[in-house]
């Protein structure tokens, strides 16, 4: 994963926490981010 798919998730991420928004992360990106 390229570092600005990273820096792009993590900036999401803090978004949705900010809002405390529950979020689910599915399909080919989870798996990428699990490493499959």
């Amino acid at each position: 994963m390229s570092k600005k798919v990273k820096v792009a998730l993590n900036w999401l991420k803090g978004l949705l926490e900010s809002e405390n928004i529950e979020y689910q992360i599915v399909g080919g990106l989870a798996a990428t981010i699990h490493g499959g």
